[in-house]
Protein backbone atom coordinates (compact mmCIF):
# COMPACT_ATOMS: atom_id res chain seq x y z
CA UNK A 1 0.00 0.00 0.00
CA UNK A 2 2.88 2.36 0.69
CA UNK A 3 4.12 1.86 -2.89
CA UNK A 4 0.61 2.58 -4.18
CA UNK A 5 0.49 5.78 -2.14
CA UNK A 6 3.86 6.98 -3.47
CA UNK A 7 2.79 6.31 -7.06
CA UNK A 8 -0.61 7.97 -6.52
CA UNK A 9 0.95 11.00 -4.84
CA UNK A 10 3.58 11.38 -7.55
CA UNK A 11 1.00 11.16 -10.33
CA UNK A 12 -1.86 13.05 -8.64
CA UNK A 13 -1.91 15.69 -11.40
CA UNK A 14 -1.83 13.12 -14.20
CA UNK A 15 -5.53 12.29 -13.85
CA UNK A 16 -7.52 15.06 -12.21
CA UNK A 17 -10.37 12.64 -11.42
CA UNK A 18 -8.07 10.60 -9.19
CA UNK A 19 -6.69 13.46 -7.08
CA UNK A 20 -8.41 12.11 -3.96
CA UNK A 21 -7.09 8.55 -4.34
CA UNK A 22 -4.01 9.28 -2.15
CA UNK A 23 -6.41 10.11 0.72
CA UNK A 24 -8.02 6.70 0.35
CA UNK A 25 -4.65 4.93 0.18
CA UNK A 26 -3.25 6.69 3.25
CA UNK A 27 -6.46 5.78 5.13
CA UNK A 28 -5.97 2.13 4.20
CA UNK A 29 -2.35 2.31 5.28
CA UNK A 30 -3.24 3.87 8.63
CA UNK A 31 -5.90 1.22 9.23
CA UNK A 32 -3.34 -1.50 8.53
CA UNK A 33 -0.65 0.06 10.76
CA UNK A 34 -2.97 0.68 13.70
CA UNK A 35 -4.56 -2.74 13.32
CA UNK A 36 -1.12 -4.32 13.47
CA UNK A 37 -0.19 -2.19 16.49
CA UNK A 38 -3.33 -3.37 18.28
CA UNK A 39 -2.23 -7.00 17.99
CA UNK A 40 1.42 -6.18 18.64
CA UNK A 41 0.58 -4.61 22.01
CA UNK A 42 -2.11 -7.15 22.83
CA UNK A 43 -0.41 -8.15 26.08
CA UNK A 44 0.03 -4.57 27.25
CA UNK A 45 -3.17 -3.32 28.90
CA UNK A 46 -2.43 0.38 28.45
CA UNK A 47 -1.18 0.29 24.85
CA UNK A 48 -3.65 -2.40 23.80
CA UNK A 49 -6.53 -0.26 25.11
CA UNK A 50 -5.22 2.82 23.27
CA UNK A 51 -4.46 1.18 19.91
CA UNK A 52 -7.64 -0.89 19.97
CA UNK A 53 -9.79 2.24 20.16
CA UNK A 54 -7.69 4.11 17.63
CA UNK A 55 -7.77 1.20 15.17
CA UNK A 56 -11.54 0.89 15.55
CA UNK A 57 -12.07 4.56 14.76
CA UNK A 58 -9.71 4.39 11.79
CA UNK A 59 -11.57 1.39 10.35
CA UNK A 60 -14.88 3.10 10.95
CA UNK A 61 -13.94 6.34 9.21
CA UNK A 62 -12.30 4.39 6.38
CA UNK A 63 -15.80 3.33 5.27
CA UNK A 64 -16.86 6.98 5.10
CA UNK A 65 -13.73 8.06 3.23
CA UNK A 66 -14.10 5.13 0.82
CA UNK A 67 -17.66 6.09 -0.02
CA UNK A 68 -16.91 9.80 -0.47
CA UNK A 69 -13.82 9.27 -2.64
CA UNK A 70 -15.36 6.72 -5.00
CA UNK A 71 -18.86 8.20 -5.19
CA UNK A 72 -17.32 11.59 -5.99
CA UNK A 73 -15.30 9.90 -8.74
CA UNK A 74 -18.42 8.33 -10.26
CA UNK A 75 -20.39 11.55 -9.91
CA UNK A 76 -17.84 13.22 -12.18
CA UNK A 77 -17.68 10.57 -14.90
CA UNK A 78 -21.27 9.31 -15.26
CA UNK A 79 -23.56 11.16 -17.64
CA UNK A 80 -26.96 10.06 -16.32
CA UNK A 81 -28.51 12.99 -14.36
CA UNK A 82 -30.71 10.62 -12.32
CA UNK A 83 -27.67 8.59 -11.27
CA UNK A 84 -25.84 11.78 -10.28
CA UNK A 85 -28.80 12.82 -8.12
CA UNK A 86 -28.98 9.34 -6.62
CA UNK A 87 -25.30 9.51 -5.69
CA UNK A 88 -25.80 12.82 -3.86
CA UNK A 89 -28.89 11.55 -2.02
CA UNK A 90 -27.19 8.27 -1.08
CA UNK A 91 -24.18 10.16 0.30
CA UNK A 92 -26.38 12.44 2.40
CA UNK A 93 -28.38 9.53 3.80
CA UNK A 94 -25.21 7.58 4.55
CA UNK A 95 -23.67 10.59 6.32
CA UNK A 96 -26.62 10.84 8.71
CA UNK A 97 -26.59 7.06 9.20
CA UNK A 98 -22.82 7.12 9.82
CA UNK A 99 -23.15 9.83 12.48
CA UNK A 100 -26.13 8.13 14.12
CA UNK A 101 -24.34 4.77 14.37
CA UNK A 102 -21.25 6.49 15.75
CA UNK A 103 -22.99 8.22 18.65
CA UNK A 104 -25.36 5.36 19.39
CA UNK A 105 -22.63 2.72 19.56
CA UNK A 106 -22.34 1.08 22.98
CA UNK A 107 -18.55 1.62 23.09
CA UNK A 108 -18.63 5.30 22.08
CA UNK A 109 -16.58 7.42 22.73
CA UNK A 110 -13.87 4.99 23.87
CA UNK A 111 -14.09 2.85 20.75
CA UNK A 112 -16.47 1.57 18.04
CA UNK A 113 -17.82 -1.96 18.28
CA UNK A 114 -17.03 -4.45 15.53
CA UNK A 115 -20.76 -5.00 15.10
CA UNK A 116 -21.29 -1.35 14.19
CA UNK A 117 -18.24 -1.31 11.93
CA UNK A 118 -19.59 -4.31 10.01
CA UNK A 119 -23.05 -2.76 9.65
CA UNK A 120 -21.72 0.56 8.38
CA UNK A 121 -19.34 -1.09 5.89
CA UNK A 122 -22.18 -3.27 4.59
CA UNK A 123 -24.35 -0.22 3.93
CA UNK A 124 -21.44 1.62 2.31
CA UNK A 125 -20.64 -1.31 0.01
CA UNK A 126 -24.32 -1.75 -0.83
CA UNK A 127 -24.37 1.87 -2.03
CA UNK A 128 -21.13 1.74 -4.02
CA UNK A 129 -21.68 -1.57 -5.81
CA UNK A 130 -24.79 -0.51 -7.81
CA UNK A 131 -23.07 2.78 -8.76
CA UNK A 132 -20.11 0.78 -10.04
CA UNK A 133 -22.47 -1.55 -11.93
CA UNK A 134 -24.31 1.35 -13.61
CA UNK A 135 -20.98 2.80 -14.70
CA UNK A 136 -20.25 -0.42 -16.60
CA UNK A 137 -23.73 -0.35 -18.16
CA UNK A 138 -23.22 3.24 -19.29
CA UNK A 139 -19.73 2.79 -20.64
CA UNK A 140 -20.61 -0.28 -22.72
CA UNK A 141 -23.80 1.32 -24.04
CA UNK A 142 -22.30 4.65 -25.04
CA UNK A 143 -18.73 3.59 -25.83
CA UNK A 144 -18.80 0.05 -27.28
CA UNK A 145 -15.55 0.68 -29.19
CA UNK A 146 -13.65 2.19 -26.27
CA UNK A 147 -10.08 0.94 -25.81
CA UNK A 148 -10.42 -0.41 -22.28
CA UNK A 149 -6.72 -1.25 -22.00
CA UNK A 150 -5.98 2.43 -21.51
CA UNK A 151 -9.19 3.50 -19.78
CA UNK A 152 -8.24 4.35 -16.15
CA UNK A 153 -11.86 4.61 -14.98
CA UNK A 154 -12.48 1.07 -16.24
CA UNK A 155 -9.51 -0.36 -14.34
CA UNK A 156 -10.47 1.41 -11.12
CA UNK A 157 -14.07 0.24 -11.46
CA UNK A 158 -12.95 -3.31 -12.18
CA UNK A 159 -10.88 -3.38 -8.99
CA UNK A 160 -13.58 -1.76 -6.88
CA UNK A 161 -16.38 -3.89 -8.32
CA UNK A 162 -14.40 -7.09 -7.81
CA UNK A 163 -13.54 -6.08 -4.25
CA UNK A 164 -17.11 -5.20 -3.28
CA UNK A 165 -18.68 -8.23 -4.98
CA UNK A 166 -16.36 -10.65 -3.21
CA UNK A 167 -16.42 -9.06 0.27
CA UNK A 168 -20.06 -7.99 0.55
CA UNK A 169 -21.44 -11.54 1.11
CA UNK A 170 -19.06 -11.92 4.05
CA UNK A 171 -20.12 -8.52 5.41
CA UNK A 172 -23.76 -9.56 5.41
CA UNK A 173 -22.84 -12.65 7.46
CA UNK A 174 -20.13 -11.13 9.65
CA UNK A 175 -22.28 -10.31 12.67
CA UNK A 176 -23.98 -13.69 12.41
CA UNK A 177 -20.57 -15.39 12.47
CA UNK A 178 -19.51 -13.16 15.37
CA UNK A 179 -22.49 -14.37 17.38
CA UNK A 180 -22.53 -18.03 16.36
CA UNK A 181 -19.11 -19.09 15.05
CA UNK A 182 -16.10 -16.98 16.01
CA UNK A 183 -13.61 -19.41 14.46
CA UNK A 184 -15.32 -19.15 11.08
CA UNK A 185 -15.43 -15.37 11.50
CA UNK A 186 -11.67 -15.12 11.98
CA UNK A 187 -10.91 -17.55 9.16
CA UNK A 188 -13.27 -15.88 6.69
CA UNK A 189 -11.95 -12.38 7.43
CA UNK A 190 -8.75 -13.20 5.54
CA UNK A 191 -10.72 -12.50 2.36
CA UNK A 192 -10.38 -8.80 3.16
CA UNK A 193 -6.60 -9.06 3.36
CA UNK A 194 -6.51 -10.70 -0.07
CA UNK A 195 -8.64 -8.05 -1.73
CA UNK A 196 -6.94 -5.18 0.05
CA UNK A 197 -3.85 -6.37 -1.83
CA UNK A 198 -5.66 -6.66 -5.17
CA UNK A 199 -7.30 -3.23 -4.89
CA UNK A 200 -4.05 -1.22 -4.59
CA UNK A 201 -2.65 -3.11 -7.59
CA UNK A 202 -5.69 -2.04 -9.63
CA UNK A 203 -5.16 1.54 -8.47
CA UNK A 204 -1.54 1.43 -9.64
CA UNK A 205 -2.71 0.18 -13.05
CA UNK A 206 -5.30 2.98 -13.12
CA UNK A 207 -2.79 5.72 -12.35
CA UNK A 208 -0.23 4.48 -14.86
CA UNK A 209 -2.71 4.64 -17.74
CA UNK A 210 -2.26 7.49 -20.19
CA UNK A 211 -4.20 10.61 -19.11
CA UNK A 212 -7.04 10.16 -21.58
CA UNK A 213 -10.74 9.85 -20.81
CA UNK A 214 -13.85 9.24 -22.84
Amino acid sequence: MSVTYIIAKKNKNKHSLFKHIPIYIISLLMAYILGSAKYLFHDSKIYSYFFSGLAAYTDYFLAFIELIVFSNFYYQIVGNPKLKTSIVIANLIFTFYFIYKLFSDKKFPISISEKTQAEVYTVEATILLPICFFYFVEIFKKNPDLNLKNEPAFWLSTGLGFFLTCTLPYSFLENYFRKNNVDLLNTSYTIFYVFYIVMPLKIIKTILCKPKFR
